[in-house]
């Protein structure tokens, strides 16, 4: 028995090689980018002018280049088609190269040449930009002038230019109304402050031609778009994602009014699951699964087949880019949670607020091709306590915080992760039969776990890293090696 202990205790803990890196300031930015090889992208930290990086497929200290005073914009791409990941950089009018990954350790910066651009605008910090572009097999430097987007070699010479300014046509691309929610407490004034918060969104995209033209759907690693997409670097596709007072009001809708996301793992949008929550109390979600030919955004027509409506107990966790596929089928699994009602007594509300944490059930449905439909039955029950001040949130979707639909251990399983306490994370593997109700691992942390930075194959091996940020330092969750 103590051997069959010790044996499963080390396969518990085996999943994950934690590295933590610090983070001097609020407002160190990660992302991640092709650096050290094609192969596979690094870690990257902007913190100010000083630019960290990490590799991405092994535990490593890291390198550390500091930019110039008056940099603003900047770029990472394989420039000079030497296998390494170069710095573009902007420092009022010059335009900048660092070499980051050779075998010298002095990053004093090449200038390439001199160009007054709407980028050279003084900032406090540097910031990310696409500059570097693809155009008829070679990559060029894409700036913006006053009138005009230029398109440059690494020698300056001008090769394509496009009208940006006041006359060019240029169409917005999308645009969600604003969101004001109310905040109580109130997080940054005093006691009895009125804190309200507002949210909005608006894209545009410039009228360029396709041959430069290159905007990846909902990419996972957020770099510029000459970066090629792998295997191991997934994009998602873009789809209607309601917010719960969103998806309570479609229920009274026409279908086409309803949220929805794409019912195949590929993102094809003529197959999608429409959704809404219902009543009397909005515990419980309705489910209807529409497939059109056309892929037409009306939900009438003849070439339109829509599945029964079915009801399953529980609230939709519909994550921003992740779209789960617990049995590796290719469709889109149906996530819910739930939460026990304490009633309405003062002993038991009392009792639930004195306790400082409340259960709450999440449940995975397998979508059937062969039925339409998402089966009643879910394939585990996860059952956890988590703080009772989350119910309260109104600033996210669920009560779940950092919820990770991803695969964790290579099997093409989708595994589910989620904080279960401010400093604690929890990750279930699904298996043949589903998840089990206790986690797989566990990984408590020095301090509150704000939001997930990143997570990816970086391995390519189907594994995928997971990076988790505290106020005071970025938590890098490695698989850790094969056969420990």
């Amino acid at each position: 028995m103590l051997v069959v202990l010790a044996t499963l205790a080390a396969t518990f803990t085996a999943l994950f090689d934690v590295q933590t890196i610090p983070l001097e300031t609020a407002h160190a930015r990660t992302f991640l980018a092709h650096g050290h090889s094609e192969s596979a992208p690094d870690i990257f930290i902007l913190d100010g002018h000083a630019l960290q990086v990490y590799s991405g497929v092994q535990k490593a200290e890291g390198r550390q280049v500091e930019l110039r005073e008056g940099t603003s914009a900047i770029d990472i791409a394989d420039v000079d088609a030497d296998g390494q990941g170069e710095l573009i950089a902007i420092d009022g009018d010059r335009v900048l190269l660092y070499e980051l990954f050779g075998q010298e350790t002095d990053y004093s910066p090449k200038e390439l040449f001199r160009l007054a651009t709407q980028l050279a605008e003084p900032v406090s910090r540097p910031y990310l930009h696409v500059m570097v572009v693809p155009r008829e097999e070679a990559l060029v430097l894409a700036l913006p002038r006053e009138e005009t987007l230029e398109l440059h070699t690494l020698q300056g010479e001008m090769v394509a230019e496009y009208p940006i300014g006041g006359d060019a046509s240029r169409g917005r691309s999308y645009g969600v109304q604003l969101l004001a929610l109310t905040r109580h407490p109130p997080r940054i004034g005093p006691s009895d402050a009125l804190e309200v918060h507002v949210h909005g969104h608006l894209e545009f995209e410039p009228g360029l031609t396709a041959d430069i033209l290159h905007i990846p759907t909902s990419p996972h690693i957020p770099t510029s778009p000459h970066i090629p997409t792998s295997p191991h670097i997934p994009t998602s596709p873009m789809y209607r994602r309601g917010i719960p007072t969103q998806a309570g009001d479609a229920a009274d809708l026409d279908y086409a009014h309803w949220p929805w996301f794409p019912l195949t793992t590929d993102g094809d949008t003529h197959k999608r699951v429409l959704y809404a929550t219902t009543g009397p109390s909005y515990t419980d979600t309705l489910i209807r699964v529409w497939e059109s030919q056309s892929g037409r955004q009306a939900i009438d027509g003849n070439d339109v087949t829509m599945h029964a409506k079915r009801r399953y107990p529980g609230l939709p966790v519909i994550p921003s880019d992740d779209l789960p596929d617990f049995n590796a089928d290719g469709y889109v699994d149906l996530v819910l949670w739930k939460a026990p009602d304490p009633g309405t007594s003062v002993d038991s509300l009392t009792r639930a607020l004195l306790g400082g944490t409340w259960p709450v059930h999440v449940t995975a449905h397998l979508f059937s091709p062969e039925k339409g439909c998402y089966a009643p039955q879910p394939v585990g029950h996860i059952t956890c306590a988590i703080p009772v001040t989350w119910f309260f949130d109104t600033f996210n979707d669920t009560p779940l915080r950092n919820v990770v639909l991803r695969d964790f251990n290579g099997d093409g399983r989708t595994d589910l992760g989620f904080n279960t306490e401010a400093d604690r994370f929890s990750i279930w593997l699904c298996g043949d039969e589903g998840f089990a109700s206790k986690s797989d691992y566990t990984q408590s942390f020095p301090e509150r776990i704000e939001n997930v930075e990143f997570c990816a194959d970086l391995h390519g091996d189907g594994r995928s890293t997971l990076a988790l940020r505290g106020a005071k330092a970025l938590y890098v969750l490695r698989p850790a090696p094969r056969g420990e």
